[in-house]
């Protein structure tokens, strides 16, 4: 996963610089993967329950893929020398806990909790990036999370012919 990434833009042989730093970003691949989002997903295609090993109340920040790029892209052309712009497109702020609820729901299947306290799970609890700065370049998400993630269980379970 890409945290920050250095986007070079060349203007008549001034270059400028602009930061982009991508929030978790959902969407439909082949490679495994071990985060949350991911692993919620591969287990409603199974037709399993999910199983948080927490309460669900972390807050981090997400985006669907074609957001992140049309943010990017916004970047490129809009962005400011010299600045450092987050894409993130979650103003609801969902939990953890929601996200696995709205996949679970997908599969018709529930979320189960068996919390564990031990180094195997993660102690993060907010990661929230402000998106303000790409907001007003203009940018605004075409997907709402929930969306997105429809739109990325619907692909995987097409490519995995289930």
């Amino acid at each position: 996963m890409i945290r920050s990434k250095v986007v070079k833009r060349d203007h008549f042989s001034h270059k400028q610089i602009v930061t982009v730093r991508l929030s978790r970003i959902i969407g439909p691949d082949r490679k495994e993967d071990t985060k949350a989002i991911s692993q919620f997903i591969d287990k409603a295609l199974a037709k399993e329950d999910i199983i948080l090993k927490s309460k669900g109340n972390q807050l981090y920040s997400y985006c669907y893929v074609t957001d992140a790029v049309s943010g990017i892209l916004k970047v490129l052309t809009d962005g400011e020398n010299a600045n450092a712009y987050n894409i993130a497109a979650n103003p609801d702020r969902m939990t953890l806990g929601d996200y696995a609820r709205c996949i679970a729901n997908f599969a018709g299947k529930k979320v189960v909790f068996d919390i564990e306290d031990n180094d195997s799970v993660s102690k993060a609890t907010y990661a929230l990036l402000d998106n303000t700065k790409l907001i007003n370049l203009g940018w605004k998400p075409k997907y709402k999370i929930e969306n997105g993630l429809k739109r990325t269980y619907e692909i995987k379970k097409e490519i995995n012919h289930i």
